[in-house]
Protein backbone atom coordinates (compact mmCIF):
# COMPACT_ATOMS: atom_id res chain seq x y z
CA UNK A 1 0.00 0.00 0.00
CA UNK A 2 1.29 3.23 -0.43
CA UNK A 3 0.14 7.03 -0.32
CA UNK A 4 -1.16 9.42 -2.98
CA UNK A 5 -0.09 12.08 -0.81
CA UNK A 6 3.21 13.85 -1.20
CA UNK A 7 6.15 13.48 1.22
CA UNK A 8 6.08 16.25 3.42
CA UNK A 9 9.48 18.25 4.04
CA UNK A 10 9.53 19.90 6.70
CA UNK A 11 10.69 23.68 6.52
CA UNK A 12 14.70 24.49 6.36
CA UNK A 13 16.51 25.58 9.42
CA UNK A 14 17.69 27.94 6.83
CA UNK A 15 19.38 31.46 8.76
CA UNK A 16 19.49 32.75 5.01
CA UNK A 17 16.36 32.80 4.77
CA UNK A 18 15.23 34.91 7.54
CA UNK A 19 18.29 37.32 7.26
CA UNK A 20 16.32 39.21 4.89
CA UNK A 21 13.27 38.57 4.29
CA UNK A 22 10.04 39.75 1.39
CA UNK A 23 6.93 39.44 2.27
CA UNK A 24 4.10 40.42 -0.41
CA UNK A 25 6.60 42.28 -2.24
CA UNK A 26 7.93 44.07 0.37
CA UNK A 27 11.87 43.52 1.24
CA UNK A 28 12.22 43.32 5.17
CA UNK A 29 15.82 42.85 7.26
CA UNK A 30 15.88 40.67 10.19
CA UNK A 31 17.53 42.66 13.22
CA UNK A 32 21.22 41.41 14.25
CA UNK A 33 21.55 40.96 18.11
CA UNK A 34 25.13 41.38 18.01
CA UNK A 35 25.65 38.41 20.57
CA UNK A 36 25.45 34.81 21.48
CA UNK A 37 23.58 34.90 24.79
CA UNK A 38 20.62 36.73 25.98
CA UNK A 39 19.94 37.68 29.55
CA UNK A 40 16.55 39.36 30.65
CA UNK A 41 17.81 42.89 30.31
CA UNK A 42 18.92 42.59 27.21
CA UNK A 43 15.77 40.44 25.84
CA UNK A 44 13.57 43.80 27.41
CA UNK A 45 15.92 46.18 25.64
CA UNK A 46 15.32 44.11 22.22
CA UNK A 47 11.33 44.00 23.06
CA UNK A 48 11.24 47.54 23.21
CA UNK A 49 12.31 48.15 20.07
CA UNK A 50 9.76 49.01 17.47
CA UNK A 51 10.36 47.31 14.49
CA UNK A 52 6.72 47.09 12.42
CA UNK A 53 8.03 49.00 9.39
CA UNK A 54 11.61 47.44 8.84
CA UNK A 55 11.24 43.80 10.54
CA UNK A 56 7.26 42.80 11.24
CA UNK A 57 8.48 39.28 12.30
CA UNK A 58 10.88 40.78 14.32
CA UNK A 59 13.25 38.31 13.22
CA UNK A 60 16.40 38.09 15.40
CA UNK A 61 19.68 37.04 14.34
CA UNK A 62 21.78 35.75 16.97
CA UNK A 63 25.47 35.92 16.29
CA UNK A 64 26.84 32.48 14.84
CA UNK A 65 27.79 29.76 16.97
CA UNK A 66 26.17 28.36 20.40
CA UNK A 67 23.32 30.68 21.52
CA UNK A 68 22.75 30.43 25.51
CA UNK A 69 19.34 31.65 26.93
CA UNK A 70 20.17 32.60 30.70
CA UNK A 71 18.54 34.09 33.28
CA UNK A 72 14.43 33.84 33.69
CA UNK A 73 13.97 36.45 29.95
CA UNK A 74 10.96 36.68 27.65
CA UNK A 75 11.60 37.29 24.28
CA UNK A 76 8.72 38.36 21.30
CA UNK A 77 9.94 37.22 18.14
CA UNK A 78 11.49 34.57 15.68
CA UNK A 79 14.76 34.24 17.32
CA UNK A 80 17.55 32.33 14.57
CA UNK A 81 20.62 30.71 15.82
CA UNK A 82 23.14 29.40 13.87
CA UNK A 83 24.31 26.85 15.89
CA UNK A 84 23.21 25.12 19.18
CA UNK A 85 20.53 26.70 21.55
CA UNK A 86 21.07 26.01 24.88
CA UNK A 87 18.83 27.52 27.34
CA UNK A 88 18.93 27.70 31.61
CA UNK A 89 16.18 28.69 33.04
CA UNK A 90 12.54 30.04 33.21
CA UNK A 91 12.84 31.55 29.34
CA UNK A 92 9.61 32.39 27.11
CA UNK A 93 9.61 32.91 23.63
CA UNK A 94 6.59 34.36 21.51
CA UNK A 95 6.65 34.32 17.78
CA UNK A 96 4.86 37.11 15.99
CA UNK A 97 1.57 36.33 14.35
CA UNK A 98 2.42 34.09 10.55
CA UNK A 99 6.55 33.88 12.34
CA UNK A 100 7.86 30.48 13.90
CA UNK A 101 9.35 31.62 17.07
CA UNK A 102 12.54 30.13 17.11
CA UNK A 103 14.60 28.27 13.98
CA UNK A 104 17.84 26.35 15.44
CA UNK A 105 20.69 25.08 12.51
CA UNK A 106 22.02 22.89 15.36
CA UNK A 107 20.77 21.33 18.52
CA UNK A 108 18.28 22.59 21.44
CA UNK A 109 19.63 21.77 24.56
CA UNK A 110 18.94 21.72 28.25
CA UNK A 111 22.50 23.06 29.68
CA UNK A 112 21.33 22.64 33.62
CA UNK A 113 19.42 21.05 35.87
CA UNK A 114 16.09 22.56 36.13
CA UNK A 115 16.61 24.16 32.76
CA UNK A 116 12.82 25.45 31.40
CA UNK A 117 11.87 26.79 28.15
CA UNK A 118 8.79 27.86 27.09
CA UNK A 119 8.00 28.63 23.44
CA UNK A 120 4.53 29.76 22.08
CA UNK A 121 5.15 29.16 18.14
CA UNK A 122 6.60 27.04 15.47
CA UNK A 123 9.83 25.53 16.16
CA UNK A 124 12.26 24.47 13.49
CA UNK A 125 15.09 22.44 14.48
CA UNK A 126 17.83 21.64 12.34
CA UNK A 127 19.48 18.85 14.55
CA UNK A 128 18.16 17.16 17.49
CA UNK A 129 15.94 18.52 20.90
CA UNK A 130 17.68 16.92 23.73
CA UNK A 131 17.97 16.96 27.68
CA UNK A 132 21.32 15.78 27.80
CA UNK A 133 20.80 14.03 31.37
CA UNK A 134 20.03 16.76 33.09
CA UNK A 135 17.23 16.29 35.43
CA UNK A 136 13.65 18.18 36.05
CA UNK A 137 13.67 20.05 32.58
CA UNK A 138 10.80 21.73 31.38
CA UNK A 139 10.11 22.13 27.72
CA UNK A 140 7.29 22.92 26.37
CA UNK A 141 6.63 24.15 22.94
CA UNK A 142 2.64 25.55 21.36
CA UNK A 143 3.00 24.97 17.57
CA UNK A 144 4.26 22.75 14.79
CA UNK A 145 7.98 21.93 15.97
CA UNK A 146 10.38 20.37 14.05
CA UNK A 147 13.74 18.45 14.28
CA UNK A 148 15.94 15.46 13.16
CA UNK A 149 15.55 13.62 16.33
CA UNK A 150 14.23 13.87 20.31
CA UNK A 151 16.06 12.46 22.72
CA UNK A 152 14.68 13.61 26.29
CA UNK A 153 16.08 10.71 28.19
CA UNK A 154 15.20 11.87 31.88
CA UNK A 155 11.93 10.45 33.11
CA UNK A 156 11.72 13.00 35.50
CA UNK A 157 11.18 15.78 33.03
CA UNK A 158 8.34 17.68 31.83
CA UNK A 159 8.00 18.14 27.91
CA UNK A 160 5.08 19.21 26.53
CA UNK A 161 4.26 19.04 22.63
CA UNK A 162 1.55 21.10 21.87
CA UNK A 163 -0.09 21.71 18.35
CA UNK A 164 -2.03 24.73 18.05
CA UNK A 165 -2.90 25.37 14.68
CA UNK A 166 -3.07 29.73 15.71
CA UNK A 167 0.64 28.82 16.23
CA UNK A 168 1.28 26.41 13.42
CA UNK A 169 0.96 28.64 10.23
CA UNK A 170 4.25 31.01 9.04
CA UNK A 171 5.31 32.91 6.15
CA UNK A 172 7.20 30.35 3.52
CA UNK A 173 9.80 32.77 3.00
CA UNK A 174 11.43 30.59 0.24
CA UNK A 175 8.19 31.34 -1.69
CA UNK A 176 8.58 34.75 -1.00
CA UNK A 177 5.65 35.60 0.72
CA UNK A 178 4.01 32.20 0.57
CA UNK A 179 1.95 31.31 3.73
CA UNK A 180 3.23 27.97 4.83
CA UNK A 181 0.78 25.43 7.00
CA UNK A 182 3.23 23.39 9.38
CA UNK A 183 0.97 20.46 10.08
CA UNK A 184 2.24 17.71 12.57
CA UNK A 185 -0.49 14.91 13.45
CA UNK A 186 -1.76 14.07 16.63
CA UNK A 187 0.58 11.40 18.05
CA UNK A 188 0.37 9.70 22.03
CA UNK A 189 3.25 7.97 23.21
CA UNK A 190 3.92 5.41 26.08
Amino acid sequence: VSSMQPVFTPPPADPALYAAYSIKGKDYTAHALGRRDFTPGQANAVNAIDMSLTNPGRILLADPGDFTLKGAATLTGTLVVVGDLKFHQDTILTAVANYPALVVTGDIVADKDEAKLTVIGSVICGGSILDRGKTSVFLSVRGACTAGTFDLSRGDGNYIFQWDPAYSVFWNLAESGAAYPATLLDWKEN
